[in-house]
């Protein structure tokens, strides 16, 4: 029932959660990797609660799309069969769904140390 209401709404924008580049194609704001310090393994708990809230906040087709493939570990036929839609569509709704989580991540790490 789930899946049939999703095709019933229209797709959500995304695009502010997108990285950027730049002309040569890298990404136009340095990426920084989390660190892995001793202290930050410590964190995991922590980190866990951050990423289940970013995924939470994914628009539901993308986080569908990012479950299903993801956390399931279907093949991207099997998600598109369960969608409804192309596997290209998938793939597309998975990159976006990573990218923007990756953003939101790195929002909310970036915003919970300057607190």
């Amino acid at each position: 029932m789930r899946l049939r209401a999703a095709k019933r709404r229209s797709e959500v924008n995304i695009d502010c959660l997108l990285p950027l580049f730049n002309e040569q194609g890298r990404h136009a704001k340095s990426m920084r990797s989390l660190p892995m310090t001793t202290e930050s393994l410590f964190l995991r708990q922590e980190t866990r609660v951050h990423v289940h809230a970013c995924i939470d906040r994914l628009p539901d087709t993308y986080r569908t799309a990012l479950l299903l493939r993801d956390i399931e570990e279907l093949h991207t036929e099997e998600v598109a069969d369960a969608l409804g839609v192309t596997p290209n569509a998938v793939k597309i709704r998975l990159h976006r769904a990573r990218q923007a989580l990756c953003t939101s991540l790195e929002r909310e790490v970036v915003g919970a140390s300057r607190a």
